[in-house]
């Protein structure tokens, strides 16, 4: 796998020159605690990032372009595995802010794509700066949304269930109400792709799904907890801000040792994950290669022969179908969701949601965390 060191050297450039070609102040995305990357100049506190009037104001300070996390290249798996580029889909960008993804999906082939966002400074940037795309920028809560019932085929999310969870009572209930709308949205059978720094969201989500149609039983179909690598550029500012303890990323182009021991670490996470999504896509190949095998011999009136078990204690596919990132995942995912409803609060205003990634919080900062969480969900047909 080719690895996209020129991406992040040019990413780092264009870091430079908004850092500090602007001003003195920290105008690179933050990063929070927990690892989710944002924009700004000032330093918020994580309660501000599930407030409208945070970002309205940054939107109207600020230009350019940024992704949380993953742009279309490091997600271009998940989107080939479960919802393949196609002019006819109708797409839902659910917080879009200042992100090219929707540029990048228009250029992978996806054409009617609705960009939401509640800052209307950032929706009229985003539409004037890619009129040429024919693509529909409007401002719209996601936890109200103005659309008939099963109208997309895809919604995705890209760090806004992430900023809600940081709102003033930290509780989730923004969070439920995004997830009940998108479900009501979709139309059967259509996929949900949530992409978070943190791998329990689906009760959360599911407890949105029960209070609001009431009923108990309700809940997204989980088709993959995957994990993806974040893009270059987000996993550069994740170690820089490791690195500076508060410090605006201005520090760090003043600080030529730091700035290079940054790239190289960089570049060590990108390897790490790149090999992780090689060796994971190799054991996805060998169970769709085995089930079509058992799928034809059962057709043929044969004796399937049976899986390897080993086949069964990695990656995120087993036996044809898609399952958790790891047995981890499966078992605390299954536990939130089973909890008694009210299953919305489960947070306090002070924890910072970085204790349930791979690694224990003590083991390491959470910042460095070089991957984000890909859930996979669908919208089951009745």
């Amino acid at each position: 796998m080719a690895l996209p060191f020129d991406e992040l050297n040019a990413g780092c450039e264009r870091f430079r020159t908004s850092v500090v070609g602007s001003s003195n102040s920290d105008s690179a995305p933050a990063t929070s605690s927990s690892g989710s990357a944002t924009g700004s100049n000032f330093t918020p506190t994580q309660q501000a990032y599930g407030e409208s009037s945070y970002w309205e104001s940054l939107y109207e300070e600020k230009g350019g372009l940024f992704d949380w996390y993953a742009t279309y290249n490091e997600l271009s798996g998940v989107f080939r595995d479960y919802s393949p580029p196609s002019p006819d889909a109708k797409v839902l960008m659910i917080g879009c802010g200042n992100s090219v993804m929707s540029q990048e999906m228009h250029e992978a082939g996806f054409r009617k794509i609705e960009n939401i966002d509640i800052a209307a400074s950032v929706v009229e940037k985003m539409k004037v700066q890619f009129a040429s795309l024919e693509l529909e920028w409007k401002v719209m809560d996601a936890t109200a949304l103005e659309y008939q019932d099963n109208s997309f085929d895809l919604s995705i999310d890209k760090g806004t269930v992430d900023a809600l969870m940081h709102g003033a009572d930290c509780i989730g209930e923004k969070v439920a109400e995004l997830s009940a709308e998108t479900w009501r949205t979709l139309r059967p059978g259509g996929i949900f792709l949530l992409i978070s720094h943190n791998r329990n969201r689906l009760g959360i989500l599911n407890a949105g799904l029960q209070q609001r149609f009431n009923d108990e039983g309700l809940s997204w179909e989980r088709l993959e907890v995957r994990q993806c690598r974040l893009s270059p550029q987000a996993t550069l500012i994740n170690i820089l801000r490791s690195k500076l303890n508060g410090q605006p990323l201005s520090h760090a182009f003043k600080d030529t040792e730091l700035l290079q021991q940054s790239m190289k670490e960089t570049r060590e996470a990108m390897r790490r994950m790149a090999f992780q999504e090689v060796f994971r896509e190799f054991k996805a190949r060998k169970r769709r290669a085995a089930a079509a095998k058992a799928a034809a011999a059962e057709a043929a009136g044969e004796n399937p022969a049976p899986a390897a078990a080993a086949e069964e204690d990695v990656g995120e596919e087993s036996n044809g179908k898609p399952k958790a990132a790891d047995d981890s995942n499966v078992a605390t995912e299954d536990a939130v969701a089973a909890a008694p409803t009210p299953a919305i609060a489960r947070k306090g205003p002070n924890d910072a949601d970085s204790g349930d990634e791979a690694e224990k919080p003590s083991a390491r900062d959470p910042r460095l965390q070089p991957f984000c969480w890909c859930y996979i969900l669908r919208k089951a047909v009745a």
